[in-house]
């Protein structure tokens, strides 16, 4: 009856519906499909439907309504059909759907005027390139986006993600300390909480990889303002670095504790992305706690959401980090193969945590089997980077 029925009485009814319901998601859609083109009333509560969704961890809803809203408005309001898309990218991203963010992303920069609008979406197109293990790009676009950025608050989340990149590829931990110290100033000023919390999280897990030790009361502050970060990847939130530092200072138990409390949280909110990256430390949490069956079945659940995702960059890391649980294992040949995959994988791009994982693996796989000599060979190229 309904594919039989004229397009305009269609929207009739959707409208009239629109006025029925009253679940905010529900009006929204039929006010979408009661819509004959551009109307931004409907984009507005198009906007509100989608941040509903997310905040029930309903991911693909937000993402389906967020791209409702952007096809809502009129082409000629540039900056509310910036806004919308960059909104469309965020929730994509938390989706785990790197190739429509990237696609939202580049249409969103081809029509941004200069300033702030270039400059968030190079901080967006900065994040997939994080988001894809293609960090020296990161950085690149990072920097360039921070040289353009007028607003505040957009300046303190592009320090911030410096500061992240530089925490992930480890090679300069002392600038990610003071990009780190720098965002907190500034959150403090424009009164930004969030952001204030994820760096204050970033600075103690920096100042711990300097074996300074924990810094009296950053941790206890950062997990103060939690509440405030409730909008972001629970990959992001003060548990999740406390989680690290705990790894790194050994107390396994209450990293295992934290890093299955990420991934709850995330599977809960529908952060796919989050969950994804979560359930690879926790298999290395686990190889240096010696349960290296626990951490193959991570490793296997990571895996496989790497691969739906269409994700190689993700793929290759969690290969890298089944090399060095089969060496554990003494299963030679899969740990062989699995390094050298991931190997070849990180070949083609800037992956460098891939290629020191695989290589780490390897390396100690062969000393194991009393080859000095070919652990040399994987492990050297290490030690001269």
């Amino acid at each position: 009856m309904y594919s039989d029925t004229a397009p305009i009485r269609r929207r009739e009814v959707h409208r009239r519906l629109s006025t029925l319901v009253t679940d905010l998601e529900e009006q929204a859609r039929h006010l979408a499909l009661g819509s004959d083109g551009p109307d931004e009333a409907v984009a507005t509560v198009l906007d509100r439907a989608a941040q509903s969704a997310f905040d029930r961890g309903a991911i693909e809803a937000a993402v389906e309504l967020a791209a409702r809203a952007s096809e809502a408005t009129f082409q000629g309001n540039v900056d509310g059909l910036h806004q919308r898309r960059i909104a469309e990218a965020e929730h994509c991203l938390r989706a785990a759907d790197s190739a429509r963010a990237r696609a939202v992303v580049d249409a969103a920069l081809a029509v941004a005027g200069p300033g702030n609008p270039r400059a968030e979406a190079r901080f967006y197109r900065a994040r997939l390139h994080m988001f894809g293990v293609d960090w020296r790009m990161a950085g690149t676009v990072l920097r360039e986006s921070l040289g353009e950025a007028e607003d505040p608050v957009l300046q303190a989340r592009i320090e911030l993600a410096l500061a992240q990149l530089l925490s992930i590829t480890r090679e300069d931990v002392r600038e990610a300390i003071v990009r780190a110290r720098a965002t907190a100033r500034l959150a403090e000023r424009i009164g930004r909480d969030d952001i204030l919390g994820e760096a204050l999280g970033l600075q103690a897990k920096h100042e711990m990889l300097l074996g300074e030790g924990m810094t009296e009361g950053l941790i206890e502050r950062a997990l103060a303002l939690q509440p405030a970060l409730r909008h972001l990847w629970v990959s992001q939130w003060p548990i999740d670095y406390l989680a690290a530092i705990r790894e790194w200072s050994d107390d396994l138990v209450g990293a295992r504790a934290g890093f299955e409390e990420v991934c709850r949280l995330a599977a809960e909110r529908g952060d796919e992305a989050s969950r994804e990256w979560t359930l690879w430390r926790l298999a290395h949490v686990e190889c240096l706690s010696g349960a290296w069956t626990e951490a193959l079945r991570h490793l296997d659940d990571g895996y496989a959401m790497a691969v739906e995702g269409g994700r190689n960059e993700n793929q290759a890391i969690y290969l890298a980090t089944r090399a060095l649980v089969e060496a554990h294992l003494g299963r030679v040949a899969e740990a062989r193969e699995a390094g050298q995959r991931a190997l070849d994988m990180a070949a083609g791009g800037d992956a460098a945590v891939v290629r020191r994982e695989a290589l780490r693996a390897l390396g100690f796989l062969e000393l194991s089997l009393g080859r000095p000599g070919e652990a040399h060979r994987y492990l050297g190229p290490l030690t001269a980077d």
